[in-house]
């Protein structure tokens, strides 16, 4: 239904959109449309037997308000859940046309119709069930073979509950019989999202299980495989795993104490239980220029302590393990028990990235002393672990970049306000005294219990000055 809209204007100004006029000095009216076009797909259909080499004829009923002169354009697909290709566009509506074909044998084709109005209101229908591209049976002879038995498909692995780590090959074994198999019948793709989108990752290949492919870059517990085969007569069926999949990165997991926040046997949790936590990592500025997105809204876990920042660094060594050796960064929590976790406040870190030397960890936070570890991480099933907290032999640097903060328990060295690596005059006169007598999250509030006072200078920034 068009609404029509009075403009007043002293500027008479006529436009029009595919031939029909929008606005006009005549009418001094705007018209609008936003009824989306009506669009049915007649044929093909589903179930029809088409010749592969000869055009297609598409028809369709489209009715609107407001079509231009050439509002169709028809598209094509030959692979189940496939986008569609246009294969004509800028068509008259005139509820048929004849395209060329794909030139493809194919048991899953369809076509869609889609019609745009002069306003931009799209509609679109489909083909109800896939129909087949083959070739013509019109001239058989006695010495013409045909077939019209599909393959059989089973995906045999991975068919659900499997665990890879992403970067490791991908072994896809299946089972695929038919009479009519050419050299290369065989497609394998994977769904990284419970199989709403399916991507190849191996096309045209022989019908040889196992194949061995590279799994898509990213962490997922909803993946799933399928496999497609197609024979020589364009007969075609697939088979997908039983159930989900997962793949992951390299598990993280680092323990640490902040010394700002310790308090006999585990950190407190004030900055979390008073509502100061930001549900955003806090590390996008100066100096760490962390470009993450990581955030949580609620924070997940009562016992957060605060935004954390681990930094991953290949090298053969800690020596060598400089800035350049960086390969991963990535924002989460601290507990109060000093292990460090995923923004779900619970899991274990993990990064997408592959190890081909010694890794090694480096934990930041905003108002403590950055700490790298000494020794290369150790690896057990795909965990990397690191525990800074049981010596000072543990920090690079030893004990001028860390602090026995009770009996047999190190900790990271608190009051750098700047996040400079040092704590001198420049953590108190910039960052500590502008903010006394403050409340919230706060770089100067060095034991984060939420409020500047003179404590944070006298029982952390003086002891430490120096460090």
């Amino acid at each position: 239904m068009k609404t029509p809209f009075l403009i007043l204007s002293l500027i008479f100004i006529a436009f029009q959109l595919n031939g029909q006029t929008i606005f006009s000095e005549t009418s001094g009216s705007f018209t609008s449309d936003s009824k989306l076009p009506d669009v049915i797909t007649y044929s093909p259909n589903g179930g029809e037997s088409l010749n592969y080499e000869q055009p297609l004829e598409v028809t369709w009923l489209a009715t609107d308000d407001s079509f231009g002169a050439n509002p169709i354009s028809i598209g094509i697909i030959t692979y189940p859940e496939s986008e569609y290709d246009i294969v004509s566009s800028g068509l008259p509506n005139s509820g048929s046309a004849t395209v060329a074909t794909p030139g493809v044998f194919t048991s899953y084709a369809k076509t869609n119709v889609t019609a745009v109005d002069v306003f931009g209101n799209t509609g679109v229908d489909e083909s109800d069930g896939y129909f087949t591209f083959n070739e013509s049976f019109s001239m058989i002879s006695s010495n013409t073979v045909s077939d019209s038995k599909p393959p059989e498909v089973l995906v045999v692995a991975p068919n659900g509950g499997e665990d890879f780590y992403y970067a490791d090959p991908l072994q896809v074994e299946w089972t695929a019989t038919d009479d009519s198999f050419g050299p290369t019948p065989v497609t394998i793709s994977i769904s990284t999202d419970g199989g709403t989108i399916y991507n190849d990752l191996a096309s045209g290949i022989t019908n040889t299980s196992p194949a061995i492919l590279t799994a898509p870059e990213i962490s997922t517990e909803q993946a799933i495989v399928r496999v497609f085969a197609q024979d020589e007569f364009g007969l075609a069926a697939s088979d997908e795993s039983d159930a989900m999949f997962t793949l992951h990165g390299i598990y993280i997991d680092v323990k640490a104490f902040l010394e700002g926040s310790f308090e006999s046997t585990e950190m407190l949790t004030q900055l979390n239980s008073l509502g100061y936590l930001p549900i955003s990592q806090p590390y996008n500025g100066a100096p760490w220029n962390y470009g993450g997105t990581e955030n949580a809204d609620p924070i997940p876990n009562p016992d957060v302590v605060d935004w954390v920042m681990v930094e991953l660094r290949e090298a053969p060594n800690a020596e060598s393990a400089i800035e350049g050796t960086m390969i991963a960064q990535q924002a989460g929590f601290i507990l109060k028990g000093g292990s460090v976790k995923d923004i779900d406040g619970n899991s274990t870190m993990q990064f997408l990235v592959e190890v081909n030397d010694n890794l090694f960890a480096l934990l930041y936070h905003r108002n403590h002393v950055s700490v790298m570890s000494a020794n290369p991480l150790t690896e057990t099933a795909g965990i990397y672990s690191y525990d800074f907290s049981t010596g000072a032999a543990n920090v690079y640097g030893g004990g001028n970049a860390h602090k026995q903060i009770v009996s047999g328990i190190w900790g990271m060295l608190a009051a750098d306000g700047n996040a400079d690596g040092n704590i001198d005059n420049k953590d108190k006169n910039d960052i500590w005294l502008p903010g006394l007598s403050s409340s919230g999250y706060l770089n100067a509030d060095f034991d984060m219990d939420g409020t500047v006072h003179t404590d944070d200078k006298e029982n952390f920034w003086a002891p430490n000055i120096g460090a």
